[in-house]
């Protein structure tokens, strides 16, 4: 297994595992990939920080399976940043994320979302909730 992870790995990976979800409130943004390759998923979080977490078997012959998802906005631009024009499956959900991102505000403490309602313009909030609908158009699309 290679020791580092390349931003061409990652985005074929994130076009194959990845996931970007906006609340329905548009106030908080995820982003993760699941894999049951645990040293895979520890290389993620080495490389963009975030968290892992073991997922439910729901049957006994299913591998054990993980997902690492990070929710801040640091976090989310260097990810976005190095998949950003190398994805090629996940493009809407890129853009969509990199729309969420460019509402949040620089807060700190624990708004670290940026979805204090009083913070944000009306503008940002439009930009979120086409972000939303963008992203759930996708998904439709794809059933």
């Amino acid at each position: 297994m290679a020791k580092k992870l390349t931003s061409d790995y990652v985005a074929g990976l994130f076009d194959g595992e990845g996931h970007v979800t906006i609340d329905k409130n548009c106030k908080g943004l995820q982003i993760g990939i699941t894999n049951t390759n645990l040293n895979i998923i520890k290389m993620l979080k080495k490389k963009y920080g975030g968290r892992i977490m073991e997922l439910k078997r729901y049957f006994k012959n299913h591998s054990k399976t993980w997902q690492w998802v990070i929710s801040r906005k640091h976090l989310f631009i260097k990810f976005l940043d190095d998949i950003d024009m190398k994805v090629i499956i996940k493009i809407p959900q890129v853009f969509a994320a990199e729309c969420f991102v460019s509402t949040m505000l620089d807060c700190g403490g624990n708004r670290r979302y940026g979805h204090a309602k009083e913070l944000l313009s009306e503008i940002n909030w439009k930009v979120r909730r086409e972000a939303l609908e963008n992203l759930r158009k996708f998904n439709r699309k794809r059933r």
